[in-house]
């Protein structure tokens, strides 16, 4: 989101929110995408969304919420693959079931999860529906409109959705007692992952940009690094020299199997945050895990290093 519209926030919290709400909306499919689209229409709209649960033999009536102000039902449809002449069919059968059951109906939305777009013949569907029922209003919303819900929305209510966001001012406070527990969450999480042989070749400082993170994620990274300092001092205080190796090994295994299923740079750092910051009930145990994380990033062998620069001949 853009941070103009959460002034109250500092620029990581705003950052973070913003890559959250990205990330939630593209990875998440079937009845938790529907959730999350709920969750964030009720944010959104309060009490003016009615949301629609199924109920035994009479299911949700064709309907995921009701808009009240202009009498729009939304059907959400998230399967792992929009296929095209099942969708179609489900955008005809979703129609046809909510004008029957919701008589009001003034408006229809179809929500889907599908960055591309909508396939060929879903599109035709949608479009024959709209021209056959010219008094309702048909719209579709892809994964951009649903994610635009969180732009605007109070810090309280972000927290919500995506729990607290790290503070720039935390991460500039953190110390032993911040980083410790992070450090034993994340050896925890990684614990029989790798073989415990240390890595740590040396990084090169062209590494951020190598990986071509989106600009919101670099710039987290490199917030996340003002909190460097405490991770050091901790890892330097360990009687296990090799904690920090061990971990990084761990955390570089995780690095690759996510790459290996094609993920991008910045889903790739979310999912490596993801364990981390998934308990967090404060904006400092949130900073911490950045900090750690950025921490590793720099110093360790995870995400990739650029090709070592060719040296002139003597």
């Amino acid at each position: 989101m853009d941070e103009g519209t959460l002034p109250t926030v500092d620029e990581l919290a705003a950052l973070h929110f913003r890559v959250a709400a990205r990330l939630a909306v593209l990875e998440r499919k079937e009845k938790d995408y529907e959730a999350l689209f709920q969750a964030l229409m009720s944010a959104k709209h309060g009490r003016d969304f009615v949301q629609v649960r199924p109920a035994g033999s009479v299911g949700d009536r064709k309907c995921d919420g009701y808009l009240r102000a202009s009498d729009t039902v939304f059907q959400s449809y998230a399967p792992r693959e929009l296929k095209n002449a099942t969708t179609a069919q489900k955008i005809r059968e979703d129609f046809e079931g909510g004008r029957a059951q919701w008589p009001t109906m003034r408006g229809w939305t179809f929500v889907h999860n599908d960055e591309r777009g909508l396939p060929p013949d879903a599109a035709q569907a949608l479009l024959d529906v709209a021209a056959a029922n010219p008094a309702v209003d048909v719209a579709v919303w892809g994964p951009g409109e649903v994610r635009a819900l969180s732009d605007g929305l109070e810090l309280e209510q972000l927290t919500d959705l995506f729990g607290p966001p790290p503070r720039k001012e935390d991460l500039l406070a953190l110390g032993y007692a911040d980083i410790a527990p992070v450090v034993r969450a994340v050896a925890l999480d990684l614990a029989g992952s790798a073989d415990g042989s240390p890595s740590g070749r040396a990084v090169d400082p062209r590494k951020l940009e190598h990986n071509r993170f989106g600009d919101a994620s670099e710039l987290m990274l490199r917030l996340g690094l003002t909190g460097a300092g405490a991770v050091e001092a901790y890892f330097a205080d360990q009687p296990d020299a090799l904690l920090r190796d061990r971990i990084a090994g761990a955390m570089a295994d995780r690095y690759a199997v996510l790459r290996g299923r094609g993920l991008s740079p910045d889903a790739i750092l979310h999912k490596l945050l993801d364990p981390l910051t998934a308990h967090a009930t404060t904006t400092r145990e949130t900073s911490a895990s950045y900090a750690v994380v950025a921490h590793l990033f720099e110093t360790c062998d995870i995400f990739e290093n650029p090709p070592a620069r060719a040296t002139a001949s003597t």
